[in-house]
């Protein structure tokens, strides 16, 4: 009974953080349950998930009701602040490998090495599947790892390299069974587990400094156009719409903040012609044409050229 209760509480939490992992880590153990055990296990099994599923989702849907007007207009405004359509990311999610928290990394290139691990893990997997006294498991582990990371190579707009951590965890769960048959094939295949085991260490070492330096570099970011927008606010009540790190800059100032945009920015400044507060934009590079008209007031900072500007909202154009 307890792995059953495991089970339901494992899948609630996961539906109560993110609704469509849940759902699809509940239709893919109900499915690994028929694959692997016996008839009244797997029905066991897929009741325990569907019990943790509902149990997540009534958390959701009562927050949907009171502060979205409900599920479907909780669901269309999220797919839209992430620009969500059905659409290949998996170079947006491999860009992310090496140390930026939140893509899309657009002068970023493909991080080799990580991309290199990452198709060992992948191999180490399949021969876990093919070569390995525990097959089952594995394959169950390598196809829930990529059902769990389906929804954000082919859906979600945004990208962040945390939205596939469980993803990666049941790849890696794949990859130890198939450890496993490497080290039953006598000293050689220790040896090699050995040395990738190390290659694997170095690199997330490297890796990490890598990481805080990119970290280090945008909190410093976020500070300066935090401070830029608290002096063009004057005072007043402020609301900054920021092309990235939205959540930094609006600690950094002090004003309420969301995600600009940029394909929309246009229509989703004119939305706020009717708010008390005075509207700024923070972006890098050149203005979207149809918010040009809109700036008032701006300034450039930072190494890496953001463009911080106060917008009269009714000059915006939507197209």
């Amino acid at each position: 009974r307890r792995p059953f209760v495991l089970l339901a509480i494992g899948v609630g939490l996961a539906t109560l953080f993110r609704p469509t992992d849940g759902f699809v880590l509940a239709v893919g153990v109900s499915a690994a349950g028929f694959f692997i055990g016996a008839r009244r296990d797997a029905w066991r099994a897929s009741v325990a998930a569907g019990v943790g599923l509902v149990a997540g989702f009534v958390r959701w849907v009562v927050d949907s009701l009171v502060n979205f007007g409900g599920p479907i207009d909780r669901w269309q405004e999220a797919s839209e602040l992430v620009e969500s359509s059905l659409r290949l990311q998996l170079s947006n999610h491999a860009k992310l490998l090496d140390g930026p928290l939140v893509g899309p990394d657009t002068a970023g290139g493909y991080p080799l090495v990580q991309l290199l691990i990452l198709l060992v893990l992948i191999g180490l997997g399949v021969l876990g599947v093919t070569a390995s006294n525990a097959r089952r498991g594995a394959a169950v582990a390598l196809a829930l790892a990529g059902l769990v990371a389906s929804p954000y190579l082919f859906y979600v707009g945004a990208s962040a390299p945390r939205f596939l951590l469980p993803a990666f965890g049941l790849l890696c769960t794949a990859a130890a069974i198939g450890v496993g048959a490497v080290c039953e094939r006598g000293q050689r295949g220790v040896l090699a587990v050995a040395g990738l085991l190390v290659t694997i260490g170095v690199a997330g070492i490297v890796q990490a400094n890598h990481v805080e330096s990119v970290q280090a570099s945008q909190r410093e970011d976020a500070k300066l156009v935090g401070d830029t927008v608290r002096s063009l606010a004057a005072g007043r009540d402020c609301r900054v719409l920021s092309q990235y790190g939205a959540p930094q800059i609006a600690l950094a100032s002090g004003c309420g903040a969301e995600r600009l945009v940029m394909e929309t920015a246009g229509c989703q400044v004119e939305r706020l012609d009717d708010v008390s507060e005075v509207v700024i934009v923070s972006f890098i590079g050149e203005a979207p044409a149809d918010l040009e008209p809109a700036i008032t007031d701006d300034e450039v900072v930072g190494p890496r050229g953001w463009r911080t500007a106060v917008v009269t909202p009714a000059l915006a154009v939507c197209r």
